[in-house]
């Protein structure tokens, strides 16, 4: 079972495909569902040598607007393969904010249906014909948040098991009790393809523009959501044009590793942490050795797969909360503490929440628990 894929639907993006795909591999992407709306030169063609099919499943889709369709697809098809899907264009880019590994970051929107990601959206930096090199590289301006209403449109990323439908390319319906929520953890408006966000621990980069050759080769090309019922022009890109734009360094980290991943002649292998089977203990010694030598990302990213057959069980999230308390997402490791005791008491869990509590600097919180936990043994015997 994959953890995390991604959704896309795409046509003639073949300067940027191999760049999408790699990037997102880069951040823990196990496998992509691309829908190829009829490409001059067929995606398969494009990707092969490059990717095979455990890590790229390309379905041809004929049609316009066909977007809803793939997504409604690959929901029903692929769904129960993946704790999650995101659905997103080939001119985005899902950029955690602190984490290095999607995987992590979606760790703490376990108990949700959905992650909603704004977008940022970037400019044409000045562009009139396509630089060389890569998309991320080549756009570090964007429009100020409060420039557009755009910079609040959201895609989402998904849990199968908790998603019923789609509804718009923006939005899903959810099963009952079960909702979407935005990084900041309050749920988004029902029915709405927006919310607020601060970007702290995610952000969705939209290079809607590129260049100006780019911009006009995506009019010809024509709409997936809704075909020919809304022409785009020019007019949008002349606009973005006159806005007073911002420097953005936010991709500026991933940069290096992306142009080393590129110059390889095949996609970048997937992120696998795992080495010992599938079993409870098997994930959690994988897990305990990354983070006996400090690589916490990896520890964290380990116990990822482990959420599919042991969501129930307390040390997998007690564990987390003690990767995530070291690597100091605090707020992070508070989440996964209320999980494990909604599942059973412990003492393992008050003692790793009173660590939480010294970590905080809490300190007389931290001695209240331990007196509350001293007591609580001590009227169920174990001391």
């Amino acid at each position: 079972m994959h953890y995390l894929a991604l959704c896309c639907i795409a046509k003639d993006e073949d300067p940027f495909l191999k760049e999408w795909l790699t990037y997102h591999a880069m951040l823990g992407v196990e496998h992509f569902y691309i829908y190829d709306n009829m490409s001059a030169q067929p995606i398969a063609k494009l990707l092969e040598g490059f990717a095979d099919k455990s890590r790229v499943t390309i379905r041809r889709i004929a049609g316009k607007a066909m977007q809803l369709s793939a997504y409604a697809n690959c929901l029903e098809d692929f769904g129960s393969s993946c704790q999650w899907i995101g659905f997103i264009d080939v001119d985005e880019f899902i950029c955690p904010t602190k984490d290095a590994d999607l995987r992590v970051l979606l760790s703490e929107f376990e108990p949700y249906a959905a992650l909603a990601m704004t977008w940022t959206m970037m400019s044409s930096s000045g562009h009139i014909t396509r630089p060389r090199g890569p998309v991320i590289k080549n756009y570090r301006q964007r429009m100020p948040y409060a420039a557009t209403a755009a910079n609040l449109h959201i895609k989402c990323i998904v849990r199968p098991s908790k998603t019923l439908a789609v509804y718009k390319p923006h939005v899903f319906r959810y099963a009952p009790g079960e909702v979407c929520v935005n990084d900041e953890h309050y749920p988004v408006p029902v029915d709405a393809p927006f919310t607020f966000s601060n970007r702290r621990l995610v952000s969705l980069y939209h290079y809607f523009y590129r260049s100006q050759q780019d911009y006009e080769e995506k009019l010809l090309r024509g709409r997936a959501d809704v075909g020919d019922a809304i022409q785009r022009n020019y007019d949008p890109f002349y606009a973005q044009a006159q806005i007073a734009v911002e420097e953005d360094r936010g991709m500026d980290r991933f940069i290096p590793g992306l142009e080393k991943a590129l110059s390889s002649p095949k996609l970048v292998p997937a992120k696998t942490y795992r080495g010992n089977g599938d079993s409870l203990f098997a994930y959690i010694e994988d897990a305990q050795a990354f983070l006996k030598v400090g690589q916490l990302e990896k520890a964290a990213a380990s116990l990822s797969h482990a959420l599919s057959q042991y969501s129930d069980k307390v040390d997998i999230w007690i564990l987390r909360a003690l990767i995530a308390r070291q690597a100091g997402f605090l707020e992070r490791a508070e989440r996964f503490l209320r999980i494990a005791l909604s599942l059973e008491e412990t003492p393992n869990t008050y003692l790793e929440l009173i660590a939480l509590k010294q970590r905080q600097k809490r300190y007389s919180e931290a001695a209240a628990l331990q007196v509350f936990l001293n007591n609580l043994l001590t009227i169920r015997g174990l001391r």
